[in-house]
């Protein structure tokens, strides 16, 4: 692919959608319909979450102002299967494994409760504000469980250090899968579906020269792909993009106007290779982006994601640093980089 020179710079452009779009185009029922049912928690997989590196999560209401620090209920992380942190974990609000929890020496602090199905093996300290219920043995450096520890009887608790409880139940325990993950929309097939009805030029975003500009319309736009150095979109309105193969930049930014929104729809496999920024910090709620590959969502640079992200197939693994104010859902979360999570309450159903 060609690069961007002084002589030759990238293009910008403006694509008309056409018509004047006061409200969100709409988008397939099949897309969106219980929609919400995804995203009342900060981080949930169907299967399970590896964290390489340090996890911050907390929440807010976007409601109220762009994020400034941590308020109210909300945070919560889920898995329904196995969930492993090598490095601090921290979490605001409710912690749910369905299978194990195995947490390396760093420590693990959790500020709601904490439910796991099985076994719970942490080097460090565990930190847990409210109740632990856990459905085998416990393994901890040093324990504080500030209500209720319950335990089957036949399970063991092993502490090093110090150890604080202030109650302690033995009874049968049951996790039930805290993520709902029954028939979720074919994505790949609405992101088909979407970009063969759309009018503009396909081809437009598949070979990017460099870190191109482009302003769109409110409208609905398909693309074949998104491919190149980088691409900085700045929409003006309402907006709804299919693109029916993959996305795959160095550089990806999103622009919001006021007013503007956009539902993106990606069939194919998504990577971000360096800084991105997509959305607005003020309003979450005007970013979707549902991703329909069954393989990887690589972030491998640092990226600023101001919205939702749905991607119920696909491995969500994180190389660089994610800064996400909103929530996120995927098959499964893994990666090397740090993650930071605000969720925002006000995009909860």
């Amino acid at each position: 692919a060609r690069t961007c020179t002084d002589a030759q710079p990238c293009p910008t452009s403006t694509v008309d959608g056409g018509g004047e779009c006061p409200d969100r185009p709409a988008v397939p029922a099949t897309a969106t319909t219980g929609v919400g049912r995804f995203f009342g928690q900060a981080a949930c997989a169907c299967a399970g979450l590896s964290a390489g590196a340090r996890w911050q999560v907390d929440a807010f209401d976007s409601t109220d102002g762009p994020y400034t620090g941590p308020s109210g209920p909300g945070g919560n992380v889920s898995v329904n299967e196995r969930l492993a942190a090598d490095a601090q974990f921290e979490v605001s609000g409710n912690v749910t494994a369905v299978e194990a929890f195995q947490a390396g020496t760093a420590s693990v602090t959790v500020g709601g409760s904490l439910a796991v199905g099985g076994a719970v093996n942490a080097d460090g300290a565990l930190e847990i504000a409210g109740n632990a219920v856990i459905g085998g043995d416990l393994r901890a450096g040093a324990l504080s469980v500030g209500g209720r520890l319950t335990q089957p009887a036949d399970a063991t608790r092993t502490v090093a250090g110090a150890e604080a409880i202030a109650a302690i139940a033995i009874a049968a325990v049951t996790v039930a899968p805290p993520c709902d993950c029954a028939e979720p929309p074919n994505l790949a097939t609405i992101a088909t579906d979407g970009r063969n009805q759309a009018t503009n030029d396909p081809t437009a975003l598949s070979s990017l020269m460099g870190t191109e500009v482009v302003s769109l319309t409110c409208g609905v736009y398909g693309y074949d792909s998104i491919a190149g150095p980088g691409l900085e979109l700045r929409l003006t309105g309402p907006t709804v993009i299919f693109v029916d193969g993959d996305v795959s930049v160095d550089r990806f930014d999103v622009e919001l106007a006021a007013g503007a929104t956009l539902d993106l729809f990606v069939g194919g496999g998504w990577r971000t290779g360096g800084p991105s920024a997509l959305g607005v910090p003020a309003r979450p709620a005007s970013l979707r982006i549902f991703i329909g590959t069954t393989g990887t969502v690589d972030l491998d640079g640092d990226t600023a994601l101001f919205g939702q992200l749905l991607a119920p197939a696909a491995e969500v693994v994180v190389a660089g640093a994610l800064e996400l104010h909103g929530s996120a859902f995927a098959r499964r979360f893994s990666g090397t980089g740090t993650v930071v999570i605000h969720h925002d309450r006000a995009l909860d159903p």
